[in-house]
């Protein structure tokens, strides 16, 4: 059984440019996204039972998996036995397990980006390859947190959704002519023409572009670099990093590009903790609160006397950003941040998904997603309750107006003037 433990691996689960005139492409012939999701009474009786099995068996709560569980299933049952593809099979099985009111509780399948993205880190973690943690990924995620499920809620920076001006808000209609469901529209079309129909505002667009089969873990830490931005304001010089998941690799990301000039030199820190996925540990940190006599500054001296120095302590101030899908992991951070106010932080309420989870296996087509274990931090519950931000700053859902982005630059262009006034 694969364990994921809260303090190292846990689930959650844009500015405005128009695209670019789409090239003329030959487009590969549309495919029926839904056929590669087919099922049957006997496959869904055989997912039903593992389900079962492992809710009664490994569910964190006795009260829960004795007296919520059975009659869930058994209101849900006949929709799950009649389920004619994943989607309809999913959605019934979800139905059930939302009744536990538990995180990192969900049944995943081939058509959900989160399948991928646990396979592809719990390979990394491993240090084994996984061909099912591979997938033909456009680095866009729609639904959930109150979007509708065909309407984008964020964009990985550098991925080929970016590329293509696809944009938070953006409601997703079809890709190559058959109507969007999900990853199942992408399946066939590694590296090849891909046509995306969107409505923006009222406008029916279509962007083009390419799709390569990537580890989806990869694609995150790839983000976390590509993500950093400076903006000048007010005559400042505001640096922006986005952790777009935790897990060694991510962090090591973050950390890599925090000591290059590019951030060291601006005045301050946005630290954005919103979206993507959890799998932080306290160690993501560690940066930000490291003492300067343990951590001395370095310096190299070359033959002609030229000196460099480098540093492995960030002490300028900083904000954090964080919103309903800074899940999990992500809370962990937000929580100490607030805290210890080394970070104002602003923007939504966090998720409240503070439980350790567990990959439950099924079969190669979908996997439950179980919670194992209760967690808290210094005996405070996130469970359900999640983290308040200093300043509660919310996005419409529509748009990929960020409302929150740019209270966070006013909020620490304040914090930097107070720091320089009282040194």
């Amino acid at each position: 059984m694969k364990f994921l433990n809260i303090l190292s691996i846990a689930l959650i689960c844009a500015h405005s440019v128009q695209p670019a005139a789409a090239e003329t492409i030959t487009k590969t012939p549309p495919a029926d996204p839904l056929a590669r999701l087919a099922c049957n009474a006997k496959f869904n009786e055989t997912v039903l039972a593992a389900v079962d099995k492992y809710v009664r068996r490994s569910l964190y709560s006795k009260e829960l998996s004795t007296n919520v569980w059975p009659q869930a299933l058994e209101k849900q049952k006949a929709n799950i036995l009649a389920a004619g593809n994943l989607i309809e099979l999913s959605a019934a099985i979800n139905s059930a397990i939302d009744e536990l009111k538990s995180s990192h509780c969900r049944f995943l399948t081939i058509n959900d980006d989160t399948y991928y993205f646990l396979d592809s880190l719990f390979s990394h973690n491993s240090k084994k390859g996984s061909a099912k943690g591979e997938c033909v990924f456009p680095g866009f995620v729609t639904g959930g947190v109150g979007y509708e499920a065909d309407r984008v809620r964020f964009v990985l920076n550098d991925s080929p959704a970016e590329k293509a001006h696809i944009q938070v808000g953006d409601k997703i209609l079809a890709v190559n002519g058959s109507k969007y469901i999900g990853l199942a529209n992408f399946f066939d079309l590694e590296n090849k023409p891909v046509q995306v129909s969107l409505l923006r505002a009222n406008e029916n667009l279509s962007v083009s572009l390419k799709v390569p089969k990537k580890q989806m873990y990869d694609l995150y830490v790839d983000a976390v670099t590509k993500s950093v931005r400076r903006y000048s304001v007010d005559g400042m010089t505001l640096g922006y990093v986005h952790l777009w998941c935790g897990g060694a690799e991510a962090q090591e990301a973050m950390a890599n590009v925090l000591f290059q000039r590019t951030l060291m030199d601006c005045d301050g820190l946005i630290l954005d903790l919103r979206d993507g996925y959890g799998a932080c540990s306290p160690d993501a940190l560690d940066p930000f609160f490291r003492q300067k006599d343990a951590y001395p500054d370095f310096e190299t001296i070359n033959r002609e006397g030229k000196k460099r120095s480098s540093s492995l302590i960030y002490s300028k101030p900083m904000v954090a950003i964080t919103n309903g899908g800074s899940r999990s992991g992500k809370e962990q951070l937000a929580f100490s941040l607030k805290k210890t106010k080394r970070a104002l932080v602003i923007g939504d309420r966090t998720a409240g998904y503070f439980l350790a989870g567990s990959v439950q296996p099924i079969n190669e087509k979908c996997f439950l997603y179980l919670a194992v274990l209760d967690c808290s931090l210094s005996g405070v519950r996130l469970e359900g309750n999640g983290v308040e931000p200093d300043i509660s700053v919310q996005n419409d859902k529509t748009t990929s107006a960020d409302n929150q982005l740019e209270r966070a630059k006013i909020e620490l262009v304040k914090r930097i003037k107070e720091a320089k006034s009282s040194s």
